[in-house]
């Protein structure tokens, strides 16, 4: 997923009810489908991630050359 879905907020009118109470409603409010994207668009981060606790944890990278 490349962005989760979300709901974009309407216009909200309020009728006043004449006791100190108002009624209100929203109109016009949109929910947005989430994006799928056909490529993994977070292995950077998740690399990353992989990286940095390995090197926490006292272990080295090391660039292996393949004969």
């Amino acid at each position: 997923m490349s962005r989760e879905g979300y709901y974009e907020k309407g216009e909200i009118t309020c009728t006043d009810k004449g006791n100190g109470t108002q009624v209100c409603k929203e109109h016009g409010g949109q929910y947005h489908e989430p994006e799928f994207s056909e490529q993994d668009e977070n292995s950077y981060a998740r690399a990353s991630n992989f990286v940095d606790c390995m090197t926490d944890q006292g272990y080295n990278m090391y660039r292996v050359k393949h004969q």
